[in-house]
């Protein structure tokens, strides 16, 4: 399921962006090999992941656009959790860029497996009951008591982050990314945390 997404950071945004992303969490029993899974929304949709990557049972795995280096998205967040870089760049590709205005029908978020059923789908939005990131820099997440796939379309389900809460921490800075954008990729808070 999707469970974090950094749809408007404080890093530079020119299209295609190179450092917004999205959390995806294994809310299973088993490990799910996430090969050719990808991506959409209402304008079109990533690659597929290309290669195997075995995503264990209540672990999370973070997909950014695909011509960002995995090894600067770890550099910039200290993220060691699977990092897959899906080509959600260019015309022909969709998702190009996250909104940073969503709407009710502008950003709705899919999660495809392979055979291109969806999994999960968030159709985020920026007004109440879904938390406001401000002028940009943090990123959203589901709240651990709400980790189903029926809890993540409500609003309500979502906080904005904050250093210190949940996990949630200041990116390095490095390359592209800016200090002012806060999350936790990889890092699912657990239920009492």
């Amino acid at each position: 399921m999707i469970t974090e997404i950094m749809y408007d950071p404080r890093s530079k945004e020119t299209a295609p962006t190179r450092v917004e992303w999205v959390e995806v969490y294994n809310s299973g029993v088993s490990g799910v090999n996430l090969r050719g899974w990808r991506l959409a929304d209402e304008d079109g949709q990533t690659h597929p992941v290309a290669s195997d990557c075995i995503l264990p049972s209540k672990q999370a795995a973070v997909f950014i656009p695909g011509h960002r280096p995995v090894r600067e998205f770890r550099d910039a967040w200290e993220c060691d959790a699977p990092v897959l870089a899906l080509g959600y760049c260019g015309p022909d590709h969709g998702l190009q860029n996250l909104s940073n205005n969503p709407s009710p029908t502008n950003e709705i978020l899919r999660l495809l497996d392979a055979s291109g059923a969806v999994v999960d789908e968030v159709n985020f939005c920026r007004t109440k009951p879904w938390p406001s990131v401000g002028r940009g820099g943090p990123s959203i997440f589901l709240l651990p008591d709400h980790l189903n796939t029926d809890s993540n379309d409500a609003g309500e389900s979502w906080q904005r982050s904050k250093v210190g809460e949940q996990g949630a921490y200041a990116c390095g800075g490095e390359h592209e990314f800016s200090e002012q954008d806060f999350g936790s990729p990889g890092a699912v808070p657990a239920l009492g945390d």
